[in-house]
């Protein structure tokens, strides 16, 4: 930890597991409910990863006020191998889409997504075209 700058440091050969996952709510409301902060956190011995997010700004200005919309997308950076729970200020959206925008090599990540009830969720996996399950 560089506590002068906020930050970590990589060294060695960690930055070679590192990727960048994007992860949005495919909800009808997406635009008008707000669930962040999302907190991110690593499930690993002696980890100290915890991350908070915001969704993106909002994309509408109308004058001197803005729209108050917010796309609920929320883009945080894995390390290949470790395991994260995703937990949502708001209620989780129903329908969410991952993606690893940047590649990782190894074996993958495993997510949790914290819901406020117990329930039954179907998971997809589809190609980087989005167009076949895989």
């Amino acid at each position: 930890m560089q506590s002068e700058w906020n930050m970590f440091l990589c060294t060695g050969d960690n930055w070679k597991s590192l990727g960048v996952l994007v992860f949005e709510s495919l909800d009808s409301d997406t635009w008008d409910r707000s669930v962040q902060p999302v907190e991110i956190v690593m499930n690993e011995k002696d980890s100290t990863y915890n991350n908070m997010l915001n969704s993106a700004m909002d994309h509408i200005w109308d004058g001197f006020y803005t729209g108050q919309t917010r796309l609920s997308r929320f883009p945080f950076q894995v390390e290949n191998d470790k395991d994260y729970t995703i937990k949502f200020t708001g209620t989780p959206p129903g329908n969410m889409r991952f993606m690893l925008a940047e590649g990782i090599s190894g074996t993958g990540i495993f997510l949790r997504v914290v819901y406020a009830e117990a329930g039954a969720y179907e998971v997809s996996i589809k190609d980087s075209s989005g167009d076949k399950e895989v």
